[in-house]
């Protein structure tokens, strides 16, 4: 989501606009203006930007129905495909991922049936014959209907396919359910992409994004499929070099070129106040404050993670690290500093059971652990 402008924050999540929605709010300008003028063009401007407003609505139904069920929703990011709330985690449970997944189509449909129902009630039938003269708010009920039933289609990742992944899982487990429902997905992709390229290049757009994140959430899938049972514990490298926050850029860079590490937990009076990474230390060094204390240029944000958090929860959190620039967290056990759990190290784990996997089967082994583990 590199290129998102925060425009905003709403129940305390942040909206973010990615620069290319930009284009797709010109084009459509330019898409009207050119039939009818500058008055079309500023028409077809506002109902862009009003759809996207209850795309956001949509999303925050997402949002707000994983609070429930104890996931934080990280952002939500406006782009030309639509919106994409990115949750920290989606739950494996059936129940928890029907009523995610359906939230957002419930939103997109409660808002078409008050826009069209009004209209109706007001207007009568005719209103919703499709011409230069349909009001605004009608184009937007019917924009908010298409929006709805669209999302409903078993394309996973999209609302549809979460919903038929979360029907699957009593009956095949989390990681079949998956697997099923991305392949049903790919199908999905490839209808849309043939349709697209005989008639509308946003659905081409829409199979690209269908194809890739499914195949991205399959994977994290597998990922969590092989670390289950394990915790922060069974991969933590508890021998690891600290500093005190008055140490200097200049020596902790020391420390960075002559050591494995590239974070370095910073304590205050034993107490962890903060982490700095090759990255920090890097730019801090490039700014010519190679005297300045480290306490200056550290993260003091960074969650730690608890010793006995599920392996495969804190991959996921490193992973959300590692687009930050940082490989490694700290991990803390009743408040105190035990070590660093790195992606690094995670990734080394799972290779090593794929090879111990394929070379001794264990007796009563789930076939499909040597399979995730490899493709992990």
């Amino acid at each position: 989501m590199r290129g998102a402008w925060k425009i905003g924050s709403i129940a305390g999540i942040a909206v973010q606009v990615h620069w290319t929605f930009l284009i797709l709010l010109a084009w459509v300008a330019l898409a009207y203006g050119a039939e009818g003028g500058p008055a079309a063009a500023l028409r077809g401007a506002l109902l862009i930007s009003l759809l996207f407003a209850t795309v956001v609505a949509h999303e925050l139904g997402h949002a707000l129905a994983a609070r429930r069920f104890g996931v934080r929703t990280l952002d939500i990011t406006l782009l030309p495909i639509g919106g994409v709330a990115r949750l920290e985690r989606f739950p494996e449970g059936a129940v928890p991922g029907l009523v995610i997944a359906l939230a957002g189509p419930l939103v997109s449909g409660v808002i078409a049936t008050v826009l069209l129902g009004g209209a109706l009630l007001l207007e009568g039938p005719l209103v919703l014959l499709p011409g230069p003269g349909t009001p605004l708010l009608v184009q937007l009920g019917l924009a908010n209907l298409l929006l709805c039933l669209f999302n409903l289609l078993p394309a996973f990742p999209m609302d549809g396919g979460r919903a038929l992944r979360a029907a699957l899982v009593a009956f095949v487990g989390p990681l079949m359910a998956t697997r099923y429902a991305a392949a049903v997905g790919r199908v999905m992709a490839a209808m849309f992409g043939v349709v697209g390229l005989m008639s509308n290049p946003f659905l081409v757009l829409i199979a690209l994004f269908v194809w890739l994140q499914g195949a991205a959430e399959e994977q994290a899938a597998l990922v969590r499929h092989a670390l289950r049972g394990r915790t922060v514990a069974d991969a933590l490298v508890r021998d690891v070099r600290v500093l005190a926050a008055d140490a200097l850029v200049g020596d902790a860079a020391h420390d960075l070129q002559h050591g494995l590490q590239q974070e370095f937990p910073v304590l205050v009076d034993g107490r962890l106040a903060g982490v700095v990474g090759q990255a920090d230390l890097v730019r801090a060094l490039a700014a010519g404050r190679g005297d300045a204390p480290v306490a200056e240029v550290m993260r003091r944000d960074v969650a730690p993670l608890p010793l006995g958090l599920p392996l495969s929860r804190a991959y996921e959190r490193l992973q959300l690290a590692a687009a930050a620039e940082l490989r490694s967290l700290p991990v803390v056990d009743q408040g105190e500093l035990v070590g660093l759990l790195g992606l690094d190290t995670v990734t080394s784990l799972m290779a090593v059971e794929a090879a111990a996997a394929v070379a001794r089967p264990r007796a009563g082994r789930d076939p499909l652990d040597a399979a995730a583990l490899r493709a992990a």
